[in-house]
């Protein structure tokens, strides 16, 4: 007997190893492990009690079974808290709760406490906590809308009714009848009713969590195979040295293999992997699978920075695992080579539930249907959260008919975690390449605009003599009308040339700043004004629309006069004689405040709309290409960003957005 409930302990705390080995962050195969050590080492306890000559049922036996149990109790409730969600209980319910237990654990370890708690446990402690725990397992197996998921719970819950209806009402109906049915009652409980939940409770939390049985039973056969030779040689080395003569012999011998755990344990540990290839996995081949293809992605996603590319790789080796199908949907931080998001993404509350959840049952749940209306190709069964950080990069599915197994979900537990780190990467990298072709574009934009401020600097002092000269010479000669038309014409090209060079020097020095609170309808009101003459003498009218009640602005004034100006003589001259021009002030979707410029002209292409803003590129003969260079500039001092959107042949709206102050 005593053997016997060795082996079922060794049992139990081998299945705890197994388990805790697959997925140590889940609370509940932590707790699952915490029971079946306690449960293992209830049953190693009574092996001694029996082998030093003790009865199950005498009172140290009995104490020491009785403190187990009432931390097994709490382990257990732990544990059908967790199963299958993974989520652990609340702090306001754990600490009461843990506190009852190590009340009554004291009482029952303490002699006078015994006496007193021993008849009054089952309704102080067992009998409250076995109504949770049953009432819990119920509860999550009726939350399971998937069939074969409910049955891995229902199995447990099998298993844990069986264990604590044997153990409270068979020890009260067995105390009542006699002392020989108490023996015997308490004989099957130790052995045959704790390997019966063993058996159950094992099996529908392996079926559940998505072992595979010939992995686990391969794993247990080895690791008992490596312990048992281990306490083989140990004993036989042992039982060696102490036939030998007594002596100095004898004593070497015994210290030698005394120290022989240490050696064995370093051996094996150096010999495992080796072990493992040659034994493992002939028996379940897809270990050896899922290490080559972790491996070769690592290798294939050591240069590659395209995300495309990298999300084939892992799809392509997460298929390869299954034996079947497996996908990717993008999240919200998912990028594609050129930057832009993608049109698809997961819906928002599945996102809020991989962000708890690495992995989520899809199959047979409230999600499946959002997954079916956001992405009609997808069939998922389960999805694996492709996260780091507060980044939330996608998901890869694994679609139903595939090998649903514990090597398939960790693989891609462990391929979503080296995804998403290299999406992350790729992330980065592509901010660095941008930045720096940032740099090296200000670099450049500040070189041309010093040489052409140089340039204009230079040229202005003569033109301003020539303009000077010319306005003399208009003034002391009498021409006839035709050709004094001549100085006019002078005049005229020498202001606009003047113009010109004012601008390259508007563009070359730093924008000098005098931030105040504007209200920007005022502010366009009195830049419309300002330029009605202007377009009275274009012949095109202006059509204002101000927003009422709009928030203040921090900005300067003056700039944003300037860029309104600007706005509104590059809408002018952009449109027919007879034509109108809109001047809107609004609040934006995201609540900034806007004023638009919008004109109903020729239009820009597609191929010039990149270009619109870099200094010196124009469309116009006689113009700089700095307007809207300045523009973008004044703006983007004031913390605002301009768009454009415009067609060929149906005009151009300028949009100028600035935070609220």
């Amino acid at each position: 007997m005593a053997f016997i409930l060795f082996c079922i302990g060794v049992m139990g705390g081998l299945l705890a190893v197994v388990v805790l080995r697959a997925d140590p962050r889940r609370w509940d195969n932590r707790f699952f492990a915490v029971t079946m050590c306690l449960d293992a080492l209830l049953s190693v306890v009574r092996s001694i009690c029996l082998l030093s000559g003790l009865h199950l049922f005498d009172r140290p036996c009995l104490q020491v079974s009785l403190v187990l149990n009432v931390l097994l109790a709490y382990a257990s409730a732990e544990f059908v808290w967790a199963f299958p969600s993974g989520r652990p209980a609340p702090h306001a319910l754990r600490i009461p709760v843990l506190g009852w237990t190590l009340v009554c654990a004291g009482l029952a370890s303490h002699p006078d406490g015994f006496r007193w708690f021993g008849p009054r446990g089952d309704v102080l402690f067992f009998w409250p906590f076995f109504a949770v725990v049953l009432g819990l397992l119920a509860k999550n197996a009726r939350a399971l809308r998937n069939a074969s998921e409910r049955g891995g719970v229902a199995v447990v819950l099998i298993g844990v009714a069986l264990r604590w209806t044997f153990s409270v009402f068979a020890y009260d109906l067995a105390k009542g009848v006699s002392h020989p049915a108490f023996r015997v009652i308490l004989a099957l409980d130790a052995s045959v009713v704790v390997f019966l939940g063993y058996v159950l409770f094992g099996w529908g939390v392996l079926r559940y969590n998505l072992f595979r049985v010939r992995g686990v039973v391969a794993e247990i056969l080895l690791y008992t195979g490596m312990g048992v030779t281990s306490v083989g040689a140990v004993t036989a080395g042992i039982g060696w040295a102490l036939s030998l003569p007594v002596g100095a012999t004898q004593r070497l011998a015994l210290l030698g293999f005394a120290a022989l755990p240490v050696a064995l344990y370093a051996l094996l540990r150096w010999a495992r992997p080796r072990i493992e290839r040659a034994l493992l996995v002939p028996i379940d081949p897809r270990r050896g699978i899922a290490k080559h293809m972790l491996a070769r992605v690592a290798r294939g996603a050591e240069t590659e920075v395209r995300p495309a590319a990298l999300v084939r790789l892992a799809v392509d080796a997460l298929r390869e695992l299954a034996g079947g199908g497996a996908g990717f949907v993008p999240g919200p931080a998912y990028r594609d080579e050129g930057g832009a998001p993608p049109a698809l993404q997961l819906p928002p509350r599945l996102v809020t539930y991989l962000a708890d959840n690495e992995v989520a049952l899809v199959r047979g749940t409230d999600l499946a249907a959002e997954v079916a209306d956001a992405f009609r190709h997808v069939h998922a069964d389960r999805m694996v959260a492709v996260r780091r950080g507060g980044a939330f990069y996608g998901a890869l599915t694994l679609e139903r008919g595939c090998c649903m197994d514990r090597d398939t979900v960790t693989g891609a537990v462990t391929l979503a975690e080296h995804l998403a780190l290299k999406l992350e990467n790729c992330a980065l990298f592509t901010e660095m390449l941008a930045l720096r072709g940032e740099l090296e574009e200000s670099r450049r934009l500040a070189s041309l605009g010093a040489f052409a401020a140089a340039i204009a600097h230079d040229i202005r002092t003569p033109l301003t003599s020539v303009q000077m000269n010319v306005q003399i010479l208009r003034g002391k000669v009498s021409l006839p009308e035709d050709d004094m038309e001549y100085f006019d014409i002078a005049l005229d090209e020498l202001r606009r040339l003047n113009g010109s060079v004012q601008e390259i020097l508007d563009y070359a020095k730093p924008v000098e700043m005098r931030p105040a609170e504007v209200e920007l309808s005022g502010l366009a009101d009195e830049a419309a004004r300002r330029m009605a003459p202007l377009l009275e003498e274009r012949h095109v009218g202006l059509d204002t629309r101000l927003g009422a009640g709009l928030p203040p602005v921090l900005a300067d004034a003056q700039h944003l006069r300037q860029v309104l100006i600007n706005l509104i003589d590059n809408a002018a001259q952009a449109s027919e004689e007879g034509a109108r021009i809109e001047l809107v002030t609004r609040r934006s979707d995201d609540g900034k405040v806007a004023f638009e410029v919008a004109d109903r002209g020729r239009g820009i292409c597609a191929a010039d709309l990149p270009k619109i803003f870099e200094p010196f590129f124009t469309t116009r003969a006689d113009g700089t290409g700095l307007g809207l260079a300045i523009a973008q500039k004044l703006v983007r001092a004031n913390g605002g960003e301009i768009r454009v959107a415009s067609a060929v042949g149906s005009g151009s709206t300028f949009t100028v957005l600035l935070p609220a102050a």
